[in-house]
């Protein structure tokens, strides 16, 4: 948030944008490291970085909407869930590194088996709801780094992140209303959610995808004198 407090700033610098071969795996997220590591490298089948705001064949990943987020350029909720197979491991990552999360709520063979769900989102409150049952309220927003964590217990259906401010929903600000779905099969992240300020993902095989709506416009406050 440096460069929205400093006026003189007009951006701000990642490593990286993509991801790339070579320097396999300085990205990836480590589990149960004992003591320091000094080879932050690691070999075959390892062979990209394992970082950037997209994958090696260009598909966005949770930290580029995270930076979106942060720098006002989206209103919208976005859901990343930690894969569950290292859920009571302790994860270390890296300078380069990031949590190995991914926007999809289809874990099958996983059912009845906690998960840690991410939300990243700029409202003060966020509320995450599975199959339409609340599992509680977290701060989120600029008071805890625009994310909120959550533990609950997979289940088949669907994930649901409502935003909340001053203690109540925020009002939708685009034209498709109050839900938005995922399909089971290929629910790419950039087409994840179609409404302004609740976003959900689904586990089932309707086919369809749901669309993006939020524009991106310049951040409001941000790098302004």
């Amino acid at each position: 948030m440096i460069p929205c407090g400093n006026s003189h700033l007009i951006s701000d610098f990642t490593w990286t944008g993509w991801d790339y071969l070579g320097e396999a795996g300085v990205g990836r997220v480590h589990y149960d490291l004992e003591g320091p590591s000094f080879y932050i490298q690691i070999t075959y089948p390892w062979l990209t970085a394992w970082v950037g705001d997209n994958d090696i064949i260009g598909n966005r990943k949770p930290v580029s909407y995270y930076r979106e987020i942060v720098f006002g350029l989206r209103k919208m909720p976005y859901i990343a869930v930690q894969r569950p197979e290292p859920y009571s491991r302790k994860a270390t990552l890296s300078s380069w590194g990031w949590s190995d999360s991914i926007s999809s709520w289809s874990w099958k063979g996983h059912e009845g088996q906690p998960i840690k769900v991410k939300v990243y989102a700029d409202a003060e409150e966020v509320e995450l709801l599975v199959n339409g049952k609340s599992v509680g309220k977290a701060v989120a927003g600029e008071a805890n780094r625009f994310k909120a964590e959550f533990d609950t217990v997979y289940e088949a259906g669907e994930v649901t992140a409502v935003a909340y401010v001053g203690g109540r929903i925020r009002p939708d600000e685009t034209p498709f209303g109050k839900r938005c779905r995922c399909t089971e099969s290929k629910c790419r992240p950039d087409e994840h959610c179609r409404i302004g300020h609740r976003s959900g993902l689904r586990d089932d095989q309707l086919g369809g995808r749901a669309r993006e709506s939020v524009q991106h416009r310049r951040p409001e406050g941000c790098g302004q004198g």
